[in-house]
Formats: structure tokens, sequence, C-alpha cells
């Protein structure tokens, strides 16, 4: 499931919209969701990847997630996300509102119809190593 959580965040740097108000680095991204303790990782993303829409990071390399309903603000993205993994279906709501060196997630996933509300803060720590 932290892995499907994982993926899914990380689907949400890939919209293109969002990756060009980005800079290059490394961030470290705080995973909250109920009944767990919090999880930090480290990405590195680089220009090419930004250039590319972070399509080749996490989730968006799975074929099956699709975006939907996406829409931008001066400063926030939303969208949905509908995916297939392993059979079975995972439904996502998200609304990230983001600065050149941070981002702020709010994400709803229903997994095999069961509802988890998820929370994932990122910030730039520096270059990447």
């Amino acid at each position: 499931m932290r892995r499907i959580i994982a993926l899914t965040a990380l689907l949400a740097l890939s919209i293109p919209a969002l990756a060009e108000t980005m800079q290059p680095g490394l961030y470290r991204a705080t995973t909250v969701s109920p009944g767990e303790k919090p999880e930090t990782s480290d990405e590195c993303v680089t220009q090419k990847d930004i250039d590319d829409g972070l399509s080749a990071l996490g989730a968006s390399r799975d074929g099956s997630c699709k975006v939907q309903d996406f829409k931008r603000g001066a400063n926030q993205v939303s969208y949905r996300t509908a995916c297939q993994s392993n059979g079975v279906n995972i439904a996502s709501q998200a609304k990230i509102t983001f600065t050149r060196d941070t981002f702020d997630m709010k994400l709803a996933m229903t997994v095999a119809g069961e509802k988890t509300d998820i929370h994932v803060t990122g910030k730039r720590v520096g270059a990447c190593k």
C-alpha cells in the first residue's frame, strides 16, 4: 500500500504544468497517512526530468494511469487519476499548491473501494548529488 501511495504521489509531480515551475534539485517529501508513521523520501529532480514533464519518475512509468479534469491556477493544480495496478483499481483526487522549491499536496485515494486521505509536503533541499 505504501508503494502505491508513494508512486501516486510522484505521479502528481509528473504533471508538466507543475514541473515547469519547479527548479531542479533534491526534493525531500514527507508523506502522512492515517494510522502510519510519517515517511520521508528524497528524489533527485533534474532539468531533463523537468523538461520531460518528470515522466521518468514514479507511477508515471505505469501506462495504466490516466490524468483527468486537470486544472491549473496561479500556484496550484488539481486533477483526478485512474490507475490499475496488479488488477486493483486505484482512483485519486489531488490538490497541490506550490512554489519554485516547495509543494503541498492533499490526496484522496480510493484503492479497491477503501478511501484514504494522504498529505504530502515537499521541499527542495539542495542540489542533486
